[in-house]
């Protein structure tokens, strides 16, 4: 080897040794593409793993790649609340960082490999706040393996002054009140899978007759087709009682009718730049019990089952991060199980909604849906009205400081109905709840609900008012001492309905 070959080798050892950049640190070497390496830069950019220079010996990615950084507009598995929602919740934001979260602790490569949805993304880049749902004493949940386990039992004492919500002849009882709840979630990588299912028992000493039963379970699976293409999947299922301060339900009624609901829906979107359409069809069945009358008679309810199927259309637009108008459009027919009701009447209907609002997340101050929504109903009877009408689509939640949250939010729907003469039923609804903690182990919970029922053609409508005051005392984590008292009164139009019941409980609430 001659001196000049020795020279010119000496000198790339030590580019490559003591400067640490080499012709594979060029994104445009020749060497560095017959090796099939990405391209690397020195400069703090992202490269092809999601590292950048001078922190590739903790394998710490750039500001470009990390998901609290990543500024891709989202979808609709992202912005929008899912169904609950049953529930709405705003779920605190959670550190990404798979070094200091053992929870998330993931190979770096490996993140970058699988970027995270534009959902997820958007929801990481609100900064952490002590939040009402963020304290030291929330349960941590059960892990088994890529899923997280959340059950919670609540056991309560209760009397009531008006088992019955009768208007006339009003029955007082105590009771017990189990509040079993189950919450489970996945924490993949990719796609998301969540289960909420909770409910409420009430078993009365000496008057079984009235105890109550009110229960629901929603599940949903989004699956990340494409960093910008999600697949939702969601079923429900719910059972309740009405009783005879219903309007719906007859006066002489001597049990409490029992309702159940269960379905399930598809949704499909994908992101164009700044634009999210998103298709989405679902199908709901609705059944109803009958009711035993006074005398020994039944009233037959089966002519109130009915199929609801729905297809609908959303488009989203990205105008800010922070901001994205929406305008939302759904069909609905609904076919009952028998073609003509107890009055003669043929009930199957055509229904359209037309909703038009914003979805904002300003900060984690403010975050939340409000529009305006257009329904209507078309009856197949001919001798039935076309029921529609505008009303509010809200739903914001409020935090003002660390230890405060705010919820409410606002409804509007039209609902079916078997009394003579009536179309259908205008619902408008309206809630506000404010949880507030005086201590870091002590929690005072104001909700109230508001529900008017117009039943269109007559003046014979309903108007509920609810309220409910509590107190949570946190001994330890996961475990708490709950009372509260609850008013609910029914200002009725229709003669012989309507009530007033008052209720205290205490107990303890239990979660994992």
């Amino acid at each position: 080897m001659s001196r000049g070959h020795f020279v010119m080798c000496l000198t790339f050892l030590a580019a490559v040794c003591g400067t640490g950049q080499s012709v594979f640190a060029q994104s445009n070497s020749p060497l560095r593409e017959s090796f099939g390496i990405p391209g690397y830069s020195t400069n703090g950019n992202d490269d092809g793993f999601g590292l950048s220079a001078g922190n590739t010996a903790t394998g710490t990615r750039s500001a470009a790649s990390r998901p609290g950084t990543n500024t891709q507009p989202g979808n609709s598995a992202a912005g929008r609340r899912q169904p609950n929602s049953g529930t709405g919740r705003i779920e605190p934001p959670q550190t990404t960082d798979p070094f200091t979260n053992p929870d998330q602790r993931r190979s770096t490569m490996a993140l970058s490999r699988w970027p995270d949805p534009p959902g997820r993304t958007q929801r990481r880049t609100r900064r952490v706040r002590r939040t009402v749902t963020d304290t030291p004493f929330e349960p941590l949940g059960i892990r088994s393996g890529y899923m997280i386990i959340r059950p919670g039992l609540e056991v309560n004492g209760v009397y009531s002054d008006n088992i019955n919500q009768a208007l006339r002849g009003k029955i007082d009882d105590f009771g017990l009140r189990l509040t079993p709840e189950l919450r489970i979630e996945s924490d993949w990588a990719r796609h998301a899978f969540t289960f909420d299912g909770e409910g409420e028992f009430t078993l009365f000493l000496d008057n079984s007759d009235f105890n109550d039963i009110d229960a629901s379970a929603q599940t949903g699976l989004r699956i990340d087709i494409r960093r910008t293409t999600t697949l939702d999947l969601s079923a429900f299922y719910s059972i309740s009682q009405s009783s005879a301060s219903s309007s719906d339900v007859p006066n002489a009624a001597t049990s409490d009718r029992v309702d159940q609901s269960f379905g399930g829906g598809i949704a499909l979107a994908h992101q164009f730049a700044r634009i999210t359409p998103t298709i989405s069809a679902g199908v709901g069945r609705f059944l109803f019990s009958d009711v035993d009358l006074v005398g020994g008679g039944t009233e037959n309810n089966s002519d109130r089952n009915y199929i609801e199927v729905t297809t609908g259309l959303r488009l989203a637009y990205e105008h800010t991060n922070a901001v994205q108008p929406f305008i939302d459009f759904e069909v609905s027919p609904r076919i009952r199980d028998e073609e003509v009701d107890r009055n003669g009447l043929r009930r199957d209907s055509f229904g359209i909604e037309l909703t038009v609002g914003i979805e904002t997340e300003l900060s984690p101050i403010w975050s939340g849906q409000a529009g305006i929504k257009y329904a209507l109903r078309d009856y197949e009877d001919a001798t039935l009205d076309t029921v529609d009408g505008f009303g509010p689509d809200i739903n914001m939640t409020w935090r003002p400081t660390p230890l405060t949250t705010v919820i409410f939010g606002a409804g509007f729907g039209l609902e079916e109905t078997e009394r003579t003469g009536i179309s259908g039923v205008r619902e408008y609804t309206g809630d506000l709840g404010v949880r507030h903690f005086l201590r870091d182990n002590l929690a005072v919970n104001i909700e109230g609900e508001i529900e008017f029922e117009d039943y269109v053609g007559t003046g014979e409508d309903d108007l509920t008012f609810e309220a409910d005051i509590s107190l949570s005392y946190y001994i330890k984590r996961g475990l708490e001492l709950v009372a509260g008292y609850e008013f609910e009164h029914l200002h009725s139009w229709t003669p012989g309905s309507g009530y007033t019941e008052h209720r205290a409980r205490a107990g303890f609430r239990f979660r994992l």
